[in-house]
Formats: structure tokens, sequence, C-alpha cells
């Protein structure tokens, strides 16, 4: 595996593409990255696209803590007092030095992007026989990893550096002011839209094991990601048709799975034959997915779809993947196997799936598990309801760390509907995923108001994709929308310890012109001075 990472400095470049303007990138770096001269043969694009996904993998764990804990549907567990950082933003009383305010991951993983961009092109150049169609694909696939790490980045600091070229040494460092967050969202637009268009999964044995192309982006991943802006910005109308909302949630695009005894948590949906670049077979999304001992990736194909696997280890015909899972050290309450017990579901999050009747296939067992005195986020360290677990080491079954899936693409069309004034489509697909689980169908009329339907659509995304890293930006993006700050305050503190709820609601209420945001951290101002918190 090729890595371009760049270890120790801040960076800042001129800038690219569409004449945007630059800005400090805060990134720890060497006094060199690779240049691009150094590619030659054919497999360097492989090689240079499984690095990019080895680098967001490294993130996880900074992805959850940024979507989830913030959030009403986690609460600190008993391990938390000793995670003075995760604990910080459970309290959203976060210290400038608090370690998950450092963005030099997403500055790495954007710096191996820009990098791969400009290097693809001398391997096409270098071997004719690169097809144009793979050549398109893989550049689609670093244009929609860079967007998801920019707007992480967007949805948590606002205004932020903004580079396209890659830096390759310590002297093109020039701090600069932060772009815009619109200059950097119009580039996210542009590049998805391309990424839609060009990403798409050859859904055949020969083709997989030729191009190792079963762990990557697929179009269905870059339509949702560009869904995902839009409707950030909301742009209900290109949400709904630009980044074809409106066709994948036509019948026949997607298949709906029957629910009900469902072992693994995030297959109730797959892709269906509705676009020839996606195959007769049909896929599930795209996955973070951490490999453990005595297990051949090529079986996940087949249960969890697209899969990320690294570590490798030649063993079987596919081989055998080590890594801990990150997000099941942090959830697991047992401290014979080092793990920490640090966050736990919230009251009300059970409570979503208890009332008005009980979600047998999303709740207890599913997505969380009662354990003596404990409950747990069940998703990343269970095998099934029945408390069976992924081994005393960690490594005996697969924890997927999802990043796209079906349902949240429905329900972002939902979304777009109703703002749209198509009060029975949103309603028709929030009873088609509920339908799905064997859930009741929503408690909603015609006649219901815009608000009910986002509401009912926040409802069943908690039941749906909690503890999935959506919670906090869906929160974010409703009270943004509504213009009140109250619809994410009353949430995230009713579901706060009870001696806690006082405190926490003052600190929300004193923060509210910059409710939403992160503060830039002391390590990114120090190096930059154009970084200031206001």
């Amino acid at each position: 595996m090729i890595r371009r990472i760049i270890n120790k400095t801040l960076i800042c470049v001129m800038i690219p593409i569409a004449t945007i303007s630059c800005s400090l990138l805060s990134v720890d770096s060497e006094d060199h990255v690779a240049r691009n001269d150094i590619y030659a043969v054919l497999g360097d694009a492989w090689a240079i696209k499984i690095g990019l996904y080895g680098s967001m993998q490294d993130l996880m764990e900074q992805y959850f803590v940024l979507g989830e804990l913030r959030g009403d549907l986690v609460t600190p567990a008993r391990g938390a007092r000793a995670n003075r950082d995760m604990l910080e933003f459970m309290e959203h009383n976060i210290s400038l030095d608090n370690k998950y305010l450092d963005w030099s991951g997403f500055y790495r993983l954007i710096n191996q992007c820009n990098e791969a961009l400009v290097s693809l092109p001398v391997v096409k150049q270098k071997n004719p026989d690169f097809e144009e169609h793979w050549f398109n694909h893989i550049m689609g696939e670093v244009l929609w990893i860079r967007a998801w790490a920019y707007l992480t980045l967007v949805k948590n600091w606002g205004d932020v550096p903004f580079i396209t070229k890659p830096v390759y040494s310590v002297q093109d460092v020039q701090p600069l002011e932060p772009a815009s967050q619109d200059v950097i969202l119009d580039q996210l637009e542009i590049d998805l839209a391309w990424a839609v268009e060009q990403v798409w999964v050859n859904w055949s044995w020969a083709g997989m094991l030729k191009y190792w192309n079963h762990e990557t982006v697929n179009m269905a991943a870059a339509v949702n990601l560009l869904g995902d802006v839009l409707l950030h910005r909301d742009k209900y109308e290109q949400a709904w048709s630009k980044s074809a909302l409106q066709k994948v949630v036509e019948p026949g695009v997607f298949t709906v799975q029957p629910g009900g005894g469902r072992e693994y948590w995030n297959d109730s949906f797959k892709l269906g034959a509705g676009d020839n670049r996606l195959g007769d077979n049909g896929q599930f999304w795209f996955d973070i997915n951490f490999r453990y001992a005595m297990e051949d990736y090529q079986r996940s194909w087949i249960f969890q779809g697209l899969v990320l696997a690294f570590d490798t280890e030649a063993q079987y015909d596919g081989g055998t993947y080590y890594k801990n899972h990150t997000l099941g050290q942090i959830t697991s309450n047992r401290p014979e196997w080092g793990e920490q017990y640090i966050v736990k579901p919230s009251i009300p999050a059970i409570i979503n799936w208890k009332f008005p009747a009980d979600d047998i296939n999303r709740g207890e067992g599913y997505s969380y598990y009662i354990d003596g005195q404990d409950t747990l986020i069940w998703k990343y360290i269970g095998l099934n309801r029945y408390g069976e677990r992924r081994g005393s080491d960690r490594r005996t079954g697969s924890g997927n760390i999802n990043i796209h899936r079906v349902a949240d693409l429905y329900l972002r069309g939902a979304e777009a509907a109703a703002r749209l004034g198509s009060t029975e489509r949103a309603i028709t697909i929030i009873r088609d995923c509920r339908g799905a689980v064997h859930a009741m169908p929503p408690a909603l009329q015609i006649s219901a108001s815009i608000e009910e339907i986002e509401d009912a659509i926040m409802t069943e995304r908690a039941s749906e994709l909690a503890f999935e890293m959506y919670r906090w930006y869906d929160l974010v993006r409703i009270a943004k929308r509504r213009n009140d700050p109250n619809y994410l305050i009353d949430r995230v503190v009713a579901a706060a310890p009870a001696d806690k709820r006082d405190e926490l609601r003052a600190r929300l209420e004193i923060q509210s012109l910059n409710w939403w945001k992160l503060p830039y951290g002391n390590k990114a101002m120090q190096m930059n001075p154009n970084l200031v918190n206001k």
C-alpha cells in the first residue's frame, strides 16, 4: 500500500481549480512528500486510492466524536471521566486544547487527495491501457473522498482553510485567511456532480478481482454526498433533482429488503438494478470496515456490501485483516478486554425505539443491548440480539463503520420532498423505510405541516441511523432551517444526566450565536494567526 501522507507542518499554497482563494492548511508534516513523478505502472493507480481509504479509517474515532457526542442519542457512560476530551464534547464544554479539535488528520487526507488528482493523470499518460472509464471512476472516488473531508470540516467549523493542489515542501507554507464555507461548498457541488456521472461499480467477480473495486465509493454514495451538501445549503429543488434524489427514491432503483430477524444492522436496504452502472446484483453501501483474524473478506461482499479492509496478512484466497475497532473499544463495558465504556445510549434514544410500539428489528439487540446494569451501543460490538459479542480479543468478527446507507438517502429524499410541498411523497418514503423493518407506519396525515413531517423524518433517522455519525448534523440542520436553536438545545438537554441539565442549558444558550460551530483549536491558531475565534 502506498500512502502519500504529509506529516508535520502547516500548509498553504496558492489555489487551483476554479479561481478559489487559498488559506492556511494546518497539517502535521515531514519536510516533504513524494512527488507524482514516481508513478509509472498501472497498479500505482490502485495503490494511490487504497492509501486514501486507509487514511479515512484513521479518522473514524474523531468522526464519531464530531457527529454523535454532542447530540441527543448518547450520554456519558461510567468510563467517560477517564477521557476528558470525549466528556467535554458530551458536556458542550470544549477546551481549545481538546485533541478532537485537531483537524490535521482531515487535511492530511485532503492533501493526499490533491496529490492523487495530479498523480493519476501521470499514470494514465504512461499506461495507454488504462481504460478511460476506470480512470474517471477512480478520479471520481478521489473527489468524493476530498469532498467528504471538506464537508465534515465545514459542518463543524464553518469557514476553514481550503486548498485543492498538493503541497510537497514546508517552503510552500503561507498563513492566509480561511475560505468562506460557501466558496468551499460551491466547489464540492461541482466535484460531486461530476463524480455522480463517473463513479460506478463493476459488479462482476472478474472485474472486482481485476480492479480491486469492491471496497470503494459507488455511484449511489456520490449521489448521497451531493444530496448532503445541497440539503446542508437548503437547496431543496437541486437536492431533489440535480443530485438525483428524485430518481433514486423512485420504484425500481433501490430495493427495500424484508425486515424481521435480520442479524446485521445495516442491510435492510440495498441498491437495485435501476442503473446499469450498478450491475444486476445490487449493492449495499460504502462502509469503513474493520476486519479481524480468521475472517475471509470475500464473505463480506455478500453480507455487508461495499466495505474497506486493511492491514492484510496473506491467508485464504482473499486475505485476513487485523485492526482493533475503535468504536468497539469506547462503547463496550469489558475492562478485562481493555474496553473503556465511555459512551452509551441516552434514555430518549431508547424511548424512541420503545414507543409507540417496540421497534423489534432496530432497537434492543440491534442498535443497543442491555447487559446487566449497563446499556450498550450494540452496533459496533454485537453479533446478534442474544448478547453474543465479536470475541474476547475483539478480532473475531466484522464491525462496520458506516459512511452512507440507502436509508439515509431515502430520508434525505423525504426531507427535500417535504420542503418542496410534496407531502404525500415524503410520507410514503417514511412509511417505506419503516415498513422495511416491520415498524408501525408514521402517524401522519396528508394535511400535516412541513414541520410535522420533518419531525417524523428526524424521528425515523434517529431510529434507523443512530450512532452512525449523523445525529448532531441532523439537529443542527433543522434548527438552522427553522432559525430556532431551542430545537437542538431542548433535545440535547433532555438526553443529558438529570444533574447536568440546567448547567448544560445555560451553557448552550450563552453560546447561541455560534451554537453549531466548533472553535478553532489552539494548535491551528498557534500556527496561523488568521484563524480567530469570534
